[in-house]
């Protein structure tokens, strides 16, 4: 993954808002039957009596997740399913990049065709959808065919907390932190740091020996808002941060200001970021950092994919939470899943469907030729198989609280656009850290942000 991607056309939403705007809201959440366990409750696809009417299930997902031959997790769902619904179809159908599929669904969902199922990243970007009635909760099912159980708690209060309800299967769940090249850190004696303090000593002891510190791909903004959600949860804590989130706090708030301000006067000002940073790419800063010019990269458990492609050895590579002092520790976390349309003639059907797409069985397949998923279900990745970085990143998602990002995960798209302008113009100085929280302030309000 190179960069988080919001992908929502602004004249778009505002025409579903139009056409939707008598709908319904979606149904509220409870916090029943979480655990912890790692069986297998999902084996059972759907009811013991499939009906004998032939009909079609309808799945939208990115093109890249469409095709069964590389995706395995969809290819096993399809087996299971068909079992269960020999006269049932699923017509997958891929809809290029996040950002053309969330543009053809506010189309087809404005004209009251939405497909059965969707795929979407699990924040903000549909919340309009939920808001409108447009999305089904997936409460009952959850009950129903045991996914409570089968994903961590933290991927399932945040939807609670954040969406209002669970509407979303999980698939993939990705935490974000500082990875680091062990080499540097040795040849320094630069233990992992506890606190900031540790990480600013270690950016310090780098520079002073020539390395990098960190590398940032600057040209695209969601990157920088990596580091900074890092910091601001530093800044405000967790009740803060989530409030400021859920439109319950103000983003001019004096913790917001300090984390404009450690991001400048921390990273920026001290020259720990490479030089031309803000116009520099993924491509770039992958080639300072696996040369050991540069020593820390702010990313996410995607990277160990990025690190096979560019033929890497893991082993050389090491990762530690930002460490924000904030305890109980909360990793920023975020993740996809697939979405129920609540205007499909076959929720059972596309329940049962989904809950072959949870099984063990599906999710250990697609680990079987992609063993760098980061799946969120329990129990699908075998710690036998993998490095402690690896275990490391599954104990963190599995045992953890978890935070939302700040940008498009977090924020609505245009709030998310305004986040991104204003840390920019922090970055170069045209902004003082107090004009960019005022700013962004304005904006919330005049969006509607604020409940």
């Amino acid at each position: 993954m190179t960069k988080l991607l919001r992908g929502i056309s602004q004249s778009l939403v505002l025409a579903v808002l139009v056409v939707l705007l008598a709908a319904c809201g979606g149904n509220g959440g409870n916090d029943e039957g979480y655990a912890n366990g790692g069986t297998d409750t999902t084996a059972n696809v759907g009811s013991e009596k499939a009906g004998d009417e032939k009909f079609t299930l309808t799945l939208w997902t990115i093109s890249d997740n469409a095709d069964p031959m590389t995706n395995r997790a969809l290819a096993k769902a399809i087996e299971m399913f068909k079992q269960q619904y020999p006269k049932g179809e699923i017509k997958v159908e891929g809809k290029g990049r996040p950002e053309q599929l969330y543009d053809q669904l506010n189309i087809a969902v404005s004209a009251g065709n939405a497909p059965d199922l969707f795929w979407s990243n699990v924040g903000q970007n549909v919340s309009f959808y939920i808001k409108n009635g447009k999305v089904e909760s997936l409460d009952s099912y959850a009950k129903q065919f045991g996914w409570y159980d089968a994903y961590p708690r933290s991927a399932i209060n945040y939807q609670k907390k954040f969406l209002g309800d669970f509407y979303a299967l999980p698939g993939n769940y990705n935490a974000m932190g500082i990875w680091y090249k062990k080499d540097l850190f040795e040849k320094y004696n630069i233990a992992i740091p506890q606190t900031y303090e540790d990480l600013i000593k270690a950016a310090d002891t780098l520079k002073q020996n020539n390395v990098i510190p960190m590398v940032m791909a600057g040209k695209w903004p969601a990157i920088v808002t990596r580091l900074f959600d890092g910091i601001l949860e530093m800044e405000t804590g967790a009740e803060l941060h989530d409030n400021l989130l859920l439109g319950t706090a103000r983003f001019n708030d004096p913790a917001v200001v300090e984390a404009f301000r450690k991001l400048k006067e921390d990273w920026v000002d001290k020259k720990y970021f490479q030089p031309g940073y803000l116009s520099n790419e993924e491509a770039q800063t992958n080639n300072l950092w696996y040369s050991s010019k540069a020593a820390m990269l702010y990313s996410g458990s995607w990277e160990f994919g990025n690190l096979r492609n560019n033929k890497q050895d893991p082993e050389n590579y090491g990762f530690f939470p930002f460490p924000t002092g904030v305890s109980p520790y909360r990793i920023v976390a975020y993740g996809d899943g697939y979405y129920m349309s609540s205007d499909s003639k076959h929720k059972d059907e596309a329940a049962a469907f989904l809950n072959a797409m949870s099984s063990l069985d599906a999710q250990q397949a697609t680990l079987e030729t992609n063993p760098e998923s980061s799946s969120a279900r329990i129990g699908a990745i075998d710690l036998n198989k993998v490095n402690e970085t690896k275990k490391q990143f599954v104990d963190l998602l599995q045992n953890s609280g978890s935070y939302v990002p700040t940008n498009e995960m977090g924020t609505e798209p245009r709030l998310t656009d305004v986040l991104f302008d204003v840390q920019t113009r922090v970055l170069t100085g045209e902004l003082q850290p107090e004009e960019a929280a005022d700013i962004l302030d304005k904006k919330a309000e005049e969006f509607g942000w604020y409940k």
